[in-house]
């Protein structure tokens, strides 16, 4: 008796998972059944056996690792980048210390997939923001020149 409810137990903490995951890779209800039906001829997790269920937490737990690798390289451009821009040091260690200070977590690996999203467009953010400034600077720095031959070239006159 407590081999079938373990066995239950098991398979309850399988299923959970697996909608976990299927959340995580952004699955809908319609693309589960779809899923489901193409790969185990079945309409619903729960009519999948205990191996099965296994097999679709291992999978869908590689494509949820693969977005996160994803996700980590873009968000080591994106503060590699920002660094760079802003003359500081930048190598693989320092980029994943300010990735880790920045989010709070001790692992850069540990980042989930919503926060490094969060930290790739705030960087990017701050590099479009960076370049505008820097643009404006110049600009202002032109019109400050005209301006000076302007007044040097005698063509201003002085009204009091």
């Amino acid at each position: 008796m407590s081999n079938r409810k373990m066995t239950a137990a098991k398979r309850n903490q399988l299923l959970r998972k697996y909608h976990t995951l299927a959340a995580k890779v952004g699955m809908d209800k319609n693309a589960k059944i779809d899923f489901l039906e193409e790969s185990y001829g079945v309409s619903s997790s729960a009519e999948l056996a205990a191996w099965q269920l296994q097999e679709v937490c291992e999978l869908l737990q590689n494509t949820v690792n693969d977005k996160g690798d994803v996700w980590r390289k873009r968000v080591m451009a994106a503060i590699g980048g920002y660094l760079n821009r802003n003359g500081f040091e930048n190598n693989a260690q320092m980029v994943k210390a300010v990735a880790c200070r920045v989010t709070g977590y001790q692992s850069f690996n540990k980042i989930p997939i919503s926060r490094l999203r969060d930290v790739y467009n705030e960087f990017l953010k701050k590099q479009g923001v960076g370049a505008k400034v820097d643009e404006i600077d110049s600009a202002i720095s032109a019109y400050t020149k005209i301006a000076e031959q302007f007044v040097k070239s005698k063509q201003y006159k002085n009204v009091n």
